[in-house]
């Protein structure tokens, strides 16, 4: 692969990780509803707990009701964003929401 084929795609995966942490960075600090609230369970629990579940209870039970790439560029949203503290227990930003 010649360097000018390298420097295109070097460019558009960089490009692509710009904008995906600005995305991220970008989250809001309302409840989630519906759906989201379980991708960021999932995120939330895997990151907290080390268990890949949507449950919300102190221990929560291992599941995959939900594909796992969305609940993943969660997890990097979450470490990345500067006001979330994973050490707080249920941070209201990403715990609390409707089931």
């Amino acid at each position: 692969m010649n360097s000018s084929k390298k420097f295109i795609i070097l460019l558009l995966a960089f490009s692509s990780l710009l904008i995906s942490a600005g995305h991220i960075l970008n989250l809001n600090y309302n409840s989630p509803i519906k759906h989201r609230s379980q991708y960021i369970a999932y995120a939330y629990n895997t990151l907290k707990y080390g268990v890949y579940s949507h449950n919300r209870s102190e221990k929560p039970k291992s599941n995959n009701r939900r594909e796992p790439m969305y609940p993943i560029t969660l997890m990097i949203g979450i470490m990345l964003h500067p006001g979330i503290d994973l050490s707080v227990h249920n941070a209201k930003c990403i715990a609390q929401g409707k089931k």
